[in-house]
C-alpha cells in the first residue's frame, strides 16, 4: 500500500533541498502555487495528474515509456556507448566525464528500408549545416559510420582516431533502418580552456543545437522512402547541476552576478 504522507514528506524534503519555493515548484510542474500547498498538505483530492506532474519535476516518479520498442533502441544504444568508453581512462573527453547531452527521435509510422540505402539519407540530412552538425557522416578512416547489430553506428571518440579535443566532439550515433537515431555529445561548455570543465551552462547552444536536431529529424523524414507521419523528439542533459549561466563565447560573463542563476538539478 502507498504510504502517501511519507511520499508528500519526501518530496517536501527534496523541494526544501532543491532551494524551491512553493511558487518555483508549480512553474516548473505547470500547476497553480495552490495546488503546491493542497499537495504538500497531504490533500488526498488532488487530481492525480496534478500530483503526478509535481513528483515528476522532484524525481519521485519515472515518466510513463508510451513506445517500448523506441525504449529499446534507446537503452541499446546506451549501452553500446558504455561498453565502446569502458576501456578509457576516466577522465578521458571522449568519456563526456562532466556532463552531456543526448537526443532520440523516431519516424512515426515509416516502413523499414534497407542499411546500405541508410547511409546517404544519413549523410544528406547533414548537408548544409554550420560547424559541427549532429548525426554528421565522416567520409574517412576508423570514424566513418558503420554497420553494427544491425543498425548504422558511428563513434568519433574511437582511440585509434587520436585524443579528443574536447567532449563536444565525441559524438556518439546510431540510427536504424526503422527510423529511430540515437546521438550522445558532450557540452561544448566543457572544452573552454578559460574556465574548468562543469562550471557554465550556455544559455544559447541548448536551443541552437536542439535546432539543429529538430532540422535534422526532418530532412531525414523527407528524404525516407515513403510517408511520415509525424517525428518523436526526445532530448535530456546530464552533469548541469550546480553549473551557473553563462555565455560559451564570454564564459567569464555572468547575467545576475556570480553564483545567482546556477543549475539545482
Amino acid at each position: 500500500m502507498l504510504n502517501w504522507r511519507a511520499l508528500v514528506d519526501e518530496a517536501v524534503r527534496r523541494r526544501k533541498a532543491e532551494q524551491l519555493t512553493q511558487r518555483d515548484l508549480a512553474a516548473l510542474a505547470g500547476v497553480s502555487a495552490p495546488t503546491i500547498v493542497a499537495f504538500e498538505r497531504g490533500n488526498t483530492r488532488l487530481r492525480m495528474d496534478k500530483a503526478f506532474d509535481i513528483l515528476l519535476v522532484l524525481g519521485l516518479l519515472a515518466p510513463l515509456e508510451d513506445d517500448p520498442g523506441r525504449s529499446s533502441f534507446v537503452q541499446a544504444a546506451a549501452r553500446r556507448w558504455q561498453d565502446l568508453v569502458a576501456p578509457l581512462d576516466p577522465g578521458d573527453a571522449a568519456r563526456q566525464p562532466d556532463g552531456s547531452i543526448t537526443y532520440d527521435h523516431s519516424l512515426n509510422e515509416a516502413r523499414p528500408i534497407a542499411l546500405r540505402a541508410l547511409l546517404p539519407i544519413v549523410r544528406n540530412a547533414a548537408e548544409g549545416e554550420t560547424g559541427w552538425p549532429p548525426f554528421w557522416a565522416p567520409t574517412r578512416g576508423k570514424i566513418k559510420p558503420y554497420s553494427q547489430d544491425g543498425v548504422l553506428e558511428c563513434w568519433l571518440g574511437i582511440p585509434e582516431n587520436g585524443p579528443v579535443k574536447d567532449p563536444a566532439h565525441s559524438d556518439f550515433w546510431r540510427i536504424s533502418s526503422a527510423g529511430q537515431a540515437f546521438l550522445k555529445r558532450g557540452l561544448d561548455e566543457d572544452g573552454t580552456a578559460v574556465l574548468s570543465p562543469g562550471t557554465i551552462f550556455d544559455l544559447v547552444l541548448p536551443i541552437w543545437r536542439t535546432a539543429e536536431v529538430l532540422l535534422h529529424a526532418m530532412r531525414l523524414a523527407s528524404d525516407w522512402h515513403n510517408e511520415v507521419r509525424s517525428v518523436d523528439i526526445r532530448l535530456r542533459y546530464t552533469g548541469i547541476a550546480g553549473r551557473e549561466l553563462a555565455t560559451w563565447s564570454r564564459p567569464t560573463s555572468r547575467f545576475l552576478g556570480p553564483g545567482q542563476w546556477r543549475a539545482r538539478r
